[in-house]
């Protein structure tokens, strides 16, 4: 869970979203970052255009990729 917080916060200036990394069990500081990128995803669209170094569709492709990985590891060592 950590080091998928940190990509968040990793990835999050790429799209123009500026915030500290939320403790694992900061759950109002999780949701708040997650709330701000959902937020710069949504001003994006509205311009259709954003102002950032990844363009909002990859950022969405890659922030979902990455946590689906992580979920993909975890079923992985759960069948063995």
């Amino acid at each position: 869970m950590e080091h998928v917080l940190g990509a968040e916060h990793a990835y999050a200036p790429k799209i123009g979203v500026r915030f500290p990394q939320p403790k694992v069990d900061d759950r109002a500081a999780i949701e708040a970052g997650r709330a701000a990128i959902l937020e710069a995803f949504r001003a994006a669209a509205a311009k259709d255009a954003a102002e950032t170094s990844w363009p909002v569709r990859y950022a969405a492709r890659r922030i979902t990729w990455h946590v689906l990985d992580h979920a993909w590891e975890i079923e992985d060592r759960s069948e063995s």
